[in-house]
């Protein structure tokens, strides 16, 4: 007998809309029926904000991620040139560093949540977390000073300091934010959704201005700034950033909401699942494709030391299994195993919390993806423009690195587009791009991004040579100086449209994936799937590090003698396969939560019949699906019935 016959009679609870609150915006009513103790998103102690909460006590969040990203993409945005000029590291090896970094600033996310669940709460984490960034900011200054330049002190502050303390921030600024805006306000509701979207929005801000003025300082010296001090003040700026990001956040802490820490949510969903796991032939199966990942990341940093392609194979061979186990075996009622009434230990509150995460796994696989292609601006597209004419207007020059302002500058100006335009354009006609129909445009619009700059790589190998050394060479071309790098006659700005794809998949996926990993999970969740969410930034990393590791016979330290385009069209490839495993599979998804934001933008409120518990607006009796419409009476279902 399965596990559903076991189980108690399904029970099911119609949603309606008959009512309207004192906003006249429409209210959900359950029926009298017995659902148990399952209400993972009841509210407790929850903010009691009143009025504009995005601008009264939001600000003070937006500011801090502000400082903290211009601080961090100053400090970091021109590490590749770095480690080969300054510290005299191959092209590979530098590229692979700074996969093995970004991987660690996404991986310590899981370290920031534990933390905040069970000891400090979010608010405190934050605040002794930039401590930590601060310290190890300095240790890089110092490090990096000309007089001293030592690199195994430099990777202690960089691996040590910035990444543990920027990776433990991250998921706590975030949400904290969120936190503070109430759920049953649909005024409030809407706010949150803007929150996100002006986050990511002030993220790309100071990201523009750190690669537009930071980068070519950090690599080339600017004013009374000679070039030998470049990356020694870059540091200390960041160091500076860094202060005010903690000076912001601090400003605002009387007002806060705190939640305090109730226990690590992520320690019980780790154990309701290996509970069910141990009882299910099928969650043990699902359970080992997450493990693969982590396995899969550790044979891939191993890759990086170690000259035999066997090591990169089986990284990749590793990744592939994980994610295609994650991505096929979408099924989430095996939690119930764990499931007192089915024998095990754990209440339903808690298994239902724990199945609401699981059936989120296949969607942080397809996510990888979109990480891996994203991480290129930072890898791959930096050594190509290494070996490009650099001198954009007249004899003035740029940094590889500072092309990011370009993917900055197609955010800035999107995101307000985007949310105050496209989204009620797409809803008024009718056709409203729900979370995951997002999350599908910007998969296919990063997809082109390394086409794209794979046809370019083919054309800067076609050009001359200019005869002049690369900025990112360690050698000067000198009569003592062997393996200088030249570049060749095709202008830098070519790769602009390159970075700017990626910018506007970041609009449609990266944005969304905040969203979506807020709002579909428990509320006891939210900063462990913030974490899930950021740990995909850092297993798309390690799969970019995979890719180059396994190429490397393209990738020689002269592109010239390469075929990194070859690399370019295999990431596509993979890319495309994921696009199309996402639409496939993102047909299947139900959302759990009501868009109020959808409500607000219609003109004619009366038209709505009913709301589609799955998160899209439904008028006129339809419901708006992510892969059709279908007469609809949206209802509840129970702990007992799968999602």
């Amino acid at each position: 007998m399965s596990l559903k016959d076991k189980s108690m009679d399904t029970t099911t609870t119609a949603l309606t809309v008959d009512k309207k609150d004192d906003n006249g915006m429409p209210t959900m009513g359950l029926d009298d029926h017995d659902v148990e103790d399952y209400d993972s998103d009841a509210p407790t102690s929850g903010p009691q904000h009143k009025g504009n909460v995005l601008w009264t006590i939001g600000l003070f969040f937006l500011l801090s991620d502000f400082f903290e990203r211009f601080g961090y993409y100053t400090a970091t945005g021109s590490l590749y040139t770095f480690f080969t000029r300054s510290l005299g590291l191959s092209s590979i090896l530098a590229t692979q560093l700074q996969s093995v970094f970004q991987s660690l600033v996404y991986v310590v996310p899981l370290l920031g949540a534990y933390v905040a669940d069970t000891l400090l709460g979010r608010y405190m984490v934050i605040v002794v977390f930039y401590g930590v960034y601060f310290g190890g900011l300095i240790i890089m200054s110092i490090s990096s000073h000309p007089g001293i330049n030592i690199s195994a002190l430099f990777f202690l502050g960089l691996l040590g300091g910035t990444a543990v303390g920027s990776g433990c921030i991250k998921p706590n600024l975030i949400v904290l934010g969120a936190d503070q805006f109430r759920d049953d306000d649909p005024y409030q509701s809407r706010q949150k959704s803007q929150y996100f979207q002006y986050f990511y929005w002030m993220t790309n801000i100071a990201a523009f201005i750190a690669f537009a003025f930071m980068s070519k300082l950090a690599t080339e010296g600017v004013g009374a700034i000679p070039i030998e001090f470049s990356f020694f003040s870059s540091f200390m700026i960041a160091c500076g950033s860094i202060f005010f990001a903690g000076a912001s956040f601090l400003a605002g802490s009387k007002k806060y909401h705190k939640p305090r820490p109730e226990g690590s949510a992520l320690s019980v969903f780790c154990k309701v699942c290996i509970a069910a796991a141990s009882k299910s032939k099928y969650g043990a199966v699902v359970l080992i494709g997450f493990i693969l990942q982590f396995i899969s990341f550790a044979v891939t940093i191993i890759s990086f030391f170690v000259a035999e392609p066997a090591v990169g194979y089986t990284a990749a061979a590793l990744s592939v299994a994980g994610i295609l186990i994650l991505v096929i075996m979408t099924k989430t009622d095996w939690i119930d195993y764990a499931n007192e009434r089915n024998g095990g230990k754990f209440s339903s509150r808690e298994t239902n919390d724990a199945r609401e995460v699981v059936r989120m796994f296949p969607y942080a696989a397809f996510a990888i993806m979109f990480w891996c292609v994203y991480n290129q601006m930072n890898t791959n597209f930096q050594s190509q423009g290494c070996q490009m004419n650099n001198k954009v207007f007249g004899d003035f020059t740029m940094a590889p690195s500072q092309l990011n302002t370009f993917n900055c500058l197609i955010i800035v100006i999107l995101i307000p587009i985007v949310d105050k335009g496209l989204y009620p354009l797409m809803i008024k006609v009718g056709y409203p791009l729900t979370m995951l129909k997002r999350v599908g445009i910007g998969l296919f619009f990063t997809n082109l991004a390394v086409l794209l700059a794979g046809f370019i790589e083919i054309a800067r190998k076609a050009a001359p040579p200019t005869g002049e050394v690369s900025v990112c060479s360690a050698c000067d071309g000198g009569p003592d100086c062997e393996g200088a790098i030249y570049t060749n006659d095709l202008n830098m700005l070519i790769q602009i449209p390159q970075y700017m794809l990626v910018g506007i998949g970041e609009i449609f996926t990266a944005i969304t994936y905040y969203d979506l990993f807020y709002t579909e999970v428990p509320e006891s969740m939210r900063a462990v799937c913030q974490a899930l969410n950021m740990l995909t930034t850092s297993l798309g990393t390690m799969v970019g590090g995979t890719i180059n590791s396994i190429t490397i016979m393209w990738l020689p330290d002269d592109l010239n003698t390469g075929h990194q385009e070859y690399t370019y069209f295999l990431t596509f490839g993979l890319g495309t396969i994921n696009l199309i495993g996402f639409i496939l599979v993102a047909r299947g998804f139900t959302y759990k939560s009501e868009e109020i934001s959808d409500l607000n933008d219609l003109d004619d409120e009366d038209n709505v019949k009913e709301v589609d518990f799955s998160g899209n607006l439904s008028s006129r009796g339809k419901k708006v699906d992510d892969g059709k419409f279908q007469k609809s009476t949206q209802t509840f279902i129970d702990d007992d019935v799968e999602h």
